[in-house]
Parts: structure tokens; sequence; C-alpha cells
């Protein structure tokens, strides 16, 4: 009997989760400020069926509830509309963009699909007397373009991306509900141009959009209602994203580790590069032989492998180790390094490859005992080091412009989690004999 009871009560709790609509809490960071979205997309990577949530309203953060399909609004706020724009995208998946307007025009919209050598693909006049409608544009070619739409009050353009499938370039008018600056409603329905659903364990993908740009794309599994924040990544930003969390960087350092002279096979020798990213933290070098990390923020650590005496281009692939004589140790395998070889090694040679998040490594070295350090010393280096997590596979591309670098970080670490980012400016040189 006590058994059937357990059975009964674990069935209801099952039927209870299963019952619990999913709700995401969806807000978004540009430029380091909280920010408003055109629209959000949602695709379930595990039956290839997605659901575009858009025009949205101005506000902080956006209650989108999975199950019902709907976005809960928040009545207390106001529906702005920028008033220095006459045309906002409000959905901007590849092939597929849907721009909104907000004047009754007098006369037709010229819109216009224009490719990056100005040629002009597509035209076509637009009736746009009734305000708050939206253009669909489809473009079929892959590649970027720009939408050019031509009115009496003005013209905007739009950078897009072709879907690369065949077909013609088209264009329609969507004839939404008339607008108010006042949101009445407590939730708004969306259409979706195909079937979505899902089910607990699916594998998502989010991506949101504002004025034409799209988010970093944050993939999760579905489990239960949580918070999402999405943010933009810049062209020329110093970032790394771990678990869907962006973090800057502001400082690099390539740690020259010399030769390792004790004789290769062929004659040749290999060289130790140190790369150091960091968000305000610096590498500096200490007597007697110490190597050492100073101030608050963010680090990453690659142990890097070449046979040149400078950090080459190319791209960097991981292995265990390498010893003197050449040879190559990855897993079971071993095998003799060649010319061109580059590595990144998972076991340390000057520090292990690895990052750490949110460290408090600021000690002034230079008045440190290093024979009888005090004891914040010993629990603020110790916390840094137990901070540390692995990165153990992936790449690291290296392209260079005399002393400009810019590096490529394609990574997972030993959770299994993409450790992934770039930086662009120029490495810090420190020479650090091994």
């Amino acid at each position: 009997m006590k058994k059937l009871a357990i059975l009964i009560l674990l069935i209801n709790v099952t039927c209870l989760l299963q019952g619990q609509d999913i709700i995401y809490t969806v807000s978004c960071e540009k430029d380091g400020v909280n920010t408003n979205l055109d629209s959000i997309m949602f695709e379930n990577l595990s039956n290839d069926s997605y659901i575009v949530f858009g025009p949205l309203s101005y506000q902080a953060s956006y209650a989108v509830n999975l199950s019902s399909q709907r976005v809960e609004v928040n009545t207390s706020l106001t529906n702005f509309v920028d008033e220095d724009q006459m045309f906002r995208i409000v959905k901007n998946i590849p092939g597929k963009i849907s721009i909104l307007y907000k004047f009754d025009f007098p006369e037709d919209i010229k819109l216009s699909v224009i490719d990056l050598n100005g040629q002009i693909l597509y035209t076509q006049n637009i009736d746009a007397s009734i305000a708050f409608n939206t253009i669909n544009i489809e473009i079929p070619n892959s590649g970027f373009y720009i939408i050019n739409l031509q009115s009496p009050f003005g013209e905007q353009s739009f950078k897009v991306v072709g879907s690369g499938r065949s077909g013609t370039f088209s264009s329609s008018i969507n004839m939404n509900k008339p607008k108010t600056n006042d949101i009445s409603l407590k939730s708004a329905l969306f259409e979706t141009e195909s079937d979505f659903s899902f089910q607990q364990g699916d594998s998502l993908k989010i991506i949101a959009y504002l004025n034409g740009n799209s988010t970093y794309p944050i993939t999760f599994e579905v489990n239960e209602s949580d918070s999402l924040n999405l943010f933009f990544v810049n062209t020329d930003d110093n970032y790394f994203i771990v678990n869907n969390v962006k973090y800057p960087l502001n400082l690099g350092y390539h740690v020259w580790g010399n030769a390792k002279d004790c004789g290769s096979s062929d004659g040749s020798n290999i060289f130790i590069h140190g790369l150091y990213l960091s968000t305000d933290i610096t590498i500096g070098k200490y007597e007697p032989l110490n190597l050492l990390p100073s101030g608050k923020g963010n680090i990453l650590i690659f142990n890097m492998l070449n046979r040149d005496s400078i950090l080459i281009s190319g791209e960097y692939s991981f292995i265990d180790k390498v010893d003197c004589l050449g040879v190559v140790t990855d897993g079971d395998s071993t095998y003799q390094m060649s010319s061109t070889d580059k590595f990144v090694t998972r076991k340390p040679k000057i520090d292990s490859t690895q990052y750490a998040i949110n460290v408090d490594i600021e000690i002034d070295w230079n008045n440190v005992d290093f024979e009888n350090p005090s004891e914040e010393v010993i629990n603020k280096y110790t916390n840094y080091i137990n901070a540390g997590v692995g990165i153990i596979e992936g790449s690291i591309t290296i392209e260079k412009n005399e002393n400009m670098y810019t590096i490529t970080i394609d990574c997972i670490d030993l959770n299994g989690l993409k450790v992934v980012g770039r930086f662009s400016g120029q490495l810090n040189w420190i020479l650090f004999d091994v």
C-alpha cells in the first residue's frame, strides 16, 4: 500500500511539472546598457521548427511563454517608437526580413534590394498608406545585402543576410491590427511561419534583433522556466564567452619561454609561447624566477608551441604535450612534430591552459617576501589557483599584421562548456627563460 501511495505521488508531481508553462524572461545588453528589442526568435534544433515574437513593446525585459506562444506584456509600460525612425526591423533572419513602418505615407514607398557592389537586384513600389503595417521581404541568394526604403519623408537602409536557397526576390505587406501607444492587453500573440513545438530536453537556440542587428546566439536545453540574458557582440569587441555569459578583455601578453633546447631529433628547436588575455589583470616577472598575475578580473591562459621563435599566424590545435625530442603525445597516440605544426598544450609548461573568472589576485608582488609570504597573499593566490578551469579541446587562431594580433578562440573546457572569443590588439612581450 505504501509503495502504491508513493507511485501515485510521483505520477501527480510529474503531471504537475508537465502542466506548468515554460516561461523565459528575456533581457538584453548592448554596449554595457540594458536595451529593448524589436523581435525574438526561438529555434528548436531538435525538431527544426522556430517561432518569432515581434514587433515587441519598448521595455526592459520580456516574459516569453513558450507553452502558450505568447509574450506577457507589462501593462504599466508604454509602447514607445523611436521618433527618429520611420522604419524599424522587427525580424531579421537569413532570407526573411520584416520591416515595420509607423506613418501613413501619402505616396508609395520604393523598396530596393542592393548587393554590396551597388547593383540593384530587386525594386518594388509599395502602397504604405496605412501606418504600423509590416513589409515582408524574401532574399533567396546567399551573402550580404542592403535594403533601401525611399518615402516622401526620407529614406533608410538596413544591412541584411540572404538565405542561400533557390527562389526569387519578393515582398508583401502584412496588415497588422491597429496600434495604440498604450498597451492594454496582458499578452500578445505573434504568428510564426512554421509549426513550432518543443518538449523537455529539446535543444533551443535564441536570437534577438534590434535595428537590424542580431544578438549572440545562445543554445540551451528546455528544462524549466528561467532567465535568459542576451547580448550583442560588435566586430571590434575584445571578449570571451563561457556558458552564455560574455566577459570583456582589455589586456594581452606574449610570454616568450625561449627554446626547449634539449635537442630535438631533427636538430631544430621547439619554442614555448605563453598567451595571456585578461580583464584588468597584469602579468609580470618577479625575482627569483616567478611569473605572476596581479589585479581583479578575468584571465585566459594558453600554452602554445611551434618551431618558430615568434608567435606565427595560423591555427594552433590541442595536444597533451611535446617532449624536447619533438615527440607529440595526444591521448594514446604519439608522433613526431613537424616544422609547421602549431600546438596548444593541455599540460603546463609555464601555466596550465585555463581560464578564471572574477578573481581577486590584487597583490603587490614587489613587496612580497617569497620565503615567508603573508596569510593574505597565500589566501589570494590559493583562491586564484582554485578558480582556474582547464581548457582541453578546440583551437586558437592567430592572425598577425606587424605588431597587431587578432586572436580567435574556439575551445571547450573540461566541463564540456564552449569557450569562444576574440582579441585584437598589441601583445605586451615578456621574456621568461624556462
